[in-house]
């Protein structure tokens, strides 16, 4: 029988938080809102809808010069879209179509901040990197789709010694394996997994960014970084798996 806690990780996306303590810390702060949805019968979609609707009001707040309720929204638009993966496990209401509502919300929700920022700033290089940032992360997340429902499935049904292989980063960069068979070294480097990761816990960064136009430029460069290392990830994990 499910407890109220005011923390808790059980919840939690278990591939997603390996490794990830920022989103592992954040999936357990979810879990009080979560337990509350469950009790009032909501669903996980309603919960994506409500994430969606707050990034909405959050992006009108910033283009009306309103930071403080951007923010405000923000971060309950971020709360929404933890909560309703963790009321999703918690009630065994998990999607298994290649449909994935939620995963089209966040890319909604990406490109609609970013808009709103670019709308904000009115630089023009700044729209440029925005746009440029969130067509890269559209291009991701269909790789990331795509190794997610045919790389992943592959393994599971073929031979996951010799493919699982070759999609692990250890297997494929030098330098992942030296510190993956330090257990010192990959303890210490695990501490700034989220740095080199996207996920829900890099949706905070959007938080600083209307503070100034250099907050901007670092965060969106630092995207743009991040993506171009997942896309690089992704299309090498596809081309050998397609051999």
């Amino acid at each position: 029988m499910k407890k109220f806690k005011f923390y808790s990780e059980k919840y939690s996306n278990k591939e997603a938080v390996k490794n990830n303590w920022v989103l592992s810390f954040m999936y357990g702060l979810s879990y009080p809102y979560s337990y509350l949805f469950m009790k009032l019968k909501l669903t996980p979609n309603f919960i994506t809808l409500l994430s969606i609707l707050a990034c909405g009001i959050a992006c009108i707040f910033l283009i009306k010069l309103n930071i403080e309720y951007f923010i405000l929204f923000w971060l309950l638009s971020i709360l929404f879209d933890f909560c309703d993966g963790t009321l999703a496990r918690m009630t065994k209401n998990t999607r298994t179509t290649l449909f994935r509502y939620d995963h089209m919300s966040d890319l909604v929700k990406f490109s609609a901040v970013l808009l709103s920022i670019a709308i904000y700033f009115d630089n023009t290089y700044y729209w440029i990197a925005s746009f440029s940032c969130s067509f890269l992360y559209m291009y991701y997340s269909i790789l990331d789709h795509d190794v997610v429902n045919l790389v992943i499935n592959k393994v599971n049904k073929e031979d996951p010694l010799s493919i699982g292989k070759k999609i692990r980063m250890r297997d494929r960069y030098k330098l992942v394996n030296f510190i993956a068979n330090k257990p010192k070294l990959f303890n210490f480097a695990k501490f700034f997994t989220p740095l080199i990761s996207i996920n829900g816990h890099t949706l905070l960064l959007f938080t600083i960014m209307p503070l100034n136009i250099i907050n901007a430029y670092i965060v969106i460069i630092y995207l743009f970084l991040l993506t171009l290392i997942g896309i690089n990830f992704r299309v090498n994990i596809l081309a050998q798996t397609n051999k």
